[in-house]
C-alpha cells in the first residue's frame, strides 16, 4: 500500500492504515514529521519515500522503526547527513539484517569541513547507496567536485580543516591579547592602581612590627611615574593603609640639606 498524503499528515496519524510502503514524494514538505504519525507502522513499514520535497535533513527519527530497509530522500535540499542521522541509519542497517538502502542522489550536497565525516561514511558504510556513494558536491570555494574525489583526499582535507581552525583560534587569541595590551597601555595608571588594590593583603604592604622606623614606606620612581606615585599610590598607602609617608615639602627640605 502506497498512499500519497497531503500536508495534514505531518501532524496527524496513520492509525487506520498499517502500511509496509509509504510515498510522500513531490509534496513540497519542509517540516519534520512527528513520530506519532507512524505509531501503527513502527513494526510494519519497510519502504519510506520522501523524494522531491524540500527537506534539509531527514524529517523524522529513523531508529524507532523495526523493519525499515529502504529510505528514499532523493531530490531534496539536504547538504549532508549529520552524525546523529548516520548513526540512526546504521541502527536500521543492523535491524534490517544488513539490507538497508538509502537513496541520496539529487541533493545539493556540500563537501566542507563540517561534512567530512559524512563523506567518509559514504565509502566506509555497508549500507547500500545509489551511485555507490559518489555524488556531486560543492566545496568551500564554490568548485563542484564529487564525494569520491574528496574521499580520495580525505586525510589532506582533514589536516587543512584542523589547520584552519587553529589559525582562526590563534588569530582570535592574538587579537584579544593585543586588545588587552592596548587597553592596559591606554589606562596604565588605572591598571597599576587596580593591581595595587587587589594586592592589599600582600605581606609587602604590611607594616613591620619589629622595626620602629620614622617612615613606613619609601618609593623610588622616575619622572614618568610622578602622577601615579603622588596620586593613586600615595592615596592607597597614606589613606587606605594609614602609612606615614615623607611629605613633598619635607622631601624638598631634606634634599636641600644634602645639597648644602
Amino acid at each position: 500500500m502506497s498512499p500519497k498524503l497531503s500536508d495534514t499528515i505531518l501532524n496527524s496519524s496513520l492509525d487506520s492504515n498499517v502500511c509496509s510502503n509509504i510515498d510522500f514524494s513531490r509534496n513540497a514538505f519542509t517540516d519534520r514529521f512527528r513520530i506519532s504519525t507512524f505509531k501503527s507502522q513502527l513494526n510494519s513499514l519497510q519502504t519510506l519515500i520522501y523524494e522531491g520535497n524540500l527537506f534539509t535533513s531527514i524529517p523524522l527519527r529513523l531508529d524507532n522503526f523495526e523493519y525499515l530497509s529502504v529510505l528514499n530522500i532523493r531530490n531534496n535540499k539536504i547538504a549532508y547527513l549529520t552524525t546523529k542521522e548516520i548513526n540512526a541509519i546504521e541502527v536500521l542497517f543492523r535491524k534490517s539484517n544488513r539490507t538497508m538502502t538509502v537513496l541520496l542522489d539529487g541533493n545539493p550536497l556540500v563537501c566542507t569541513c563540517a561534512s567530512l565525516d559524512f563523506v567518509e561514511w559514504l565509502f566506509t558504510t555497508k549500507v547500500k547507496l545509489d551511485s555507490n556513494g559518489s555524488y556531486s558536491c560543492v566545496e568551500n570555494d564554490g568548485n563542484i567536485t564529487t564525494t569520491n574525489a574528496v574521499y580520495n583526499q580525505l586525510r589532506i582535507k582533514k589536516i587543512r580543516c584542523i589547520t584552519t581552525v587553529w589559525v582562526i583560534f590563534s588569530a582570535t587569541l592574538f587579537g584579544v591579547l593585543l586588545l588587552f595590551i592596548l587597553v592596559g597601555y591606554r589606562y596604565k595608571l588605572h591598571v597599576q592602581y587596580f593591581c595595587l588594590f587587589i594586592g592589599i593583603a600582600n605581606p609587602l604592604f604590611q607594616k613591620s612590627k619589629v622595626e620602629a622606623l620614622e617612615y613606613d614606606a619609601y618609593v623610588a620612581y622616575c619622572d614618568g611615574d610622578y602622577r601615579w606615585v603622588y596620586g593613586p599610590l600615595r592615596i592607597f598607602l597614606a589613606e587606605r593603609r594609614n602609612y606615614k609617608l615623607l611629605s613633598l615639602h619635607e622631601m624638598i627640605r631634606l634634599q636641600s640639606l644634602f645639597i648644602t
